[in-house]
């Protein structure tokens, strides 16, 4: 997919954000899209990710955590800490598996544990 699409298919996306009409189906093939541009690691794109981490819509938001795992965020110490937050504190239990997920894989290799917001959530759930 060449620069022109990435950008087309990122428009469309922010516009379906916008359409509460948007059918299950038109949903699914936006997301589906969206995650073409996460797995080749487009930039832009990860901006839009991180925006829709705020979505009212837990699909959204959903979609958002599934597509920001296949960016580096080695650094990013802002968005981890909100992906911490959710992960304490959203709603849908998906979105916060996919969060934790999310946290693991950025862990750096020497750490004891992968996350603090990690082992606080195993707690609150056991």
């Amino acid at each position: 997919m060449d620069e022109a699409m990435m950008q087309q298919v990122l428009a469309r996306a922010r516009t379906a954000r916008a359409d509460a009409a948007l059918s299950e189906a038109q949903r699914d093939e936006i997301f589906r899209e969206l995650h073409d541009l996460a797995e080749a690691g487009y930039m832009p794109a990860r901006t839009f990710f991180e925006s829709c981490l705020a979505a009212l819509d837990a699909e959204w938001r959903l979609a958002a955590a599934h597509d920001l795992y296949h960016y580096d965020l080695t650094g990013e110490r802002i968005l981890l800490e909100r992906l911490r937050w959710m992960l304490a504190n959203d709603p849908d239990s998906y979105v916060r598996i996919w969060l934790s997920g999310i946290l693991g894989a950025q862990q750096d290799d020497t750490a004891l544990w992968p996350d603090n917001a990690l082992e606080g959530v195993m707690h609150i759930a056991s």
